[in-house]
Parts: C-alpha cells; sequence; structure tokens
C-alpha cells in the first residue's frame, strides 16, 4: 500500500492556517521548529535539507519573504492551482513534472505561479494538460 494513499501533501501556497502542508502548519512566522508540524519532517528530520546552500538569509530581500523556512516551492499543481485542502495523487501526474524547484531569491511573489497568472487561463491550461496524463 502506498504511503498517504498516493496523495501528495498540500503546497502551502494558500497560508492556510488549518492546513498541514509539505513544509509545515502555517503560520510562517513561527520559529524554525514550526517544520516540525509539516509532513515531510517525519521523514526528513534536518533543518539544513530545506534550504539551498546559496540562499543567503542576509539577501536584501530575504527579510521580505512571507516564508522564511525553506529556499523550496511545492507545485500549486498538487491542488489544481486552486485554494483548496484536496491533493492530487502523485500517480496523476506525469513522470517528467518537476513537483519542487527553488524560488527566486530576487522576487518577492512566493512562487513562480503567479508570474504565470498574469499571463491568463491559457497559460494555466497549457499547464494542466502537460502535468497530468490523460
Amino acid at each position: 500500500m502506498q504511503e498517504n494513499s498516493d496523495y501528495l501533501p498540500h503546497p502551502n501556497a494558500d497560508f492556510d492556517v488549518t492546513v498541514a502542508g509539505w513544509l509545515c502548519r502555517p503560520p510562517f512566522t513561527k520559529p524554525l521548529t514550526n517544520l516540525h508540524t509539516g509532513l515531510l519532517w517525519r521523514t526528513l528530520r534536518n533543518y539544513p535539507v530545506y534550504r539551498c546552500p546559496l540562499d543567503r538569509t542576509n539577501a536584501p530581500l530575504f527579510e521580505w519573504r512571507l516564508q522564511k523556512y525553506s529556499s523550496y516551492i511545492m507545485n500549486w499543481a498538487v491542488t489544481g492551482f486552486r485554494i483548496t485542502r484536496a491533493t492530487h495523487k502523485l500517480s496523476r501526474f506525469r513522470p517528467e513534472v518537476v513537483l519542487f524547484w527553488q524560488g527566486d531569491e530576487n522576487c518577492l511573489a512566493p512562487s513562480a505561479v503567479p508570474r504565470y497568472v498574469a499571463l491568463g487561463k491559457t497559460l494555466t491550461s497549457w499547464f494542466w494538460r502537460a502535468m497530468f496524463h490523460n
């Protein structure tokens, strides 16, 4: 049997304080030990693995980040690009899909998705078709 019936953890993209995601249970203003509330902590159990070694906490924009626990962002496709608790099963995604990536430390947006959303639904539809098995 697959862990969590193959459902992926929540991406923490909507900052919902009632939902524990891959990273933690928001808010992101708690001490670093809040990572213990994240759904991947039980497996990872190591603070440094959440941060890219090149991600500088003394960078000018670091203080403005909404979440400072991790350098990495989970793909919003996990929730179908919607604010919802429900997530998709890992088996629904094509094998080449990237579920985590490193955020742009020179951008205040919580992920790259807001940049794409500005381009309209066409790109979102393309993402949807490109990510999932038909």
